[in-house]
């Protein structure tokens, strides 16, 4: 059995993050929320045809794309 990633069906990411912007006087980190900036896909470039990524929900979105481009064997 192939052993998978660890982003193996992760959940979507979320729309916002919390981030440290700075410290208090007394200490204390000063936290804000901030939109989420990244892509929210896989962006792994071998997710087509690792075995480690069989099967993942993530998986999808790059097989699609292939189709559309014509080409089957991710390269």
């Amino acid at each position: 059995m192939t052993k998978k990633h660890g982003c193996y069906n992760r959940k979507p990411f979320l729309d916002t993050q919390f981030v440290q912007n700075g410290w208090t006087e007394d200490g204390r980190k000063i936290v804000e929320q901030v939109p989420f900036r990244m892509s929210r896909h896989c962006e792994y470039d071998s997710r087509a045809t690792d075995p480690g990524c069989e099967g993942c929900c993530w998986q999808k979105d790059v097989k699609d794309r292939l189709a559309i481009l014509g080409e089957e064997d991710g390269n």
